[in-house]
């Protein structure tokens, strides 16, 4: 007779077993992408050539395969093992800075007074300044735009 609950599942075994599972196929598809090239185009669109025929070159990024297998053995320093992966992270943040700081200066700029244009007083939402600009001389127009 049993005791206990016969539906009992152990987690931590399947749990390993679907891990060893993934860290094997991240395996299977590194040696594949290792495999896997295509000819190098050049600036003018054709393959390149080199001594033994076509220049061939990865079309698969064997670092972010890397990067996959790495983490599934839970590595705390990735980046030492592929340096390039520093450098894009970096550049990433830099670039966020960049747009954060532009996106604060458009929003801190201040309206400017356009020449030729007269300041207004009471209507803020305009910058208090009238784009109409003034007549020369002070003298008002008589041309209707009738011939």
């Amino acid at each position: 007779m049993l005791k206990g609950n016969p539906d009992f599942i152990p987690t931590g075994v399947s749990g390993f077993l679907e891990k060893m599972t993934e860290l094997k196929n991240l395996f299977t598809f590194f040696d594949l992408a290792l495999k896997a090239v295509a000819p190098a185009i050049g600036p003018d669109g054709q393959p390149k050539q080199g001594p033994e025929g076509p220049v061939m070159e990865p079309i698969i990024d064997i670092r972010e395969v890397v990067k996959m297998i790495a983490d599934r053995f839970m590595f705390k320093d990735v980046e030492k093992l592929i340096p390039s992966l520093k450098k894009e992270r970096e550049a990433k943040e830099f670039n966020q800075r960049n747009k954060k700081k532009m996106e604060e200066a458009k929003a801190n700029t201040k309206p400017r007074q356009m020449p030729g244009s007269i300041p207004v007083s009471g209507n803020a939402g305009a910058g208090g300044v009238s784009s109409t600009p003034s007549p020369v001389g002070g003298q008002a127009s008589d041309a209707k735009g009738e011939v």
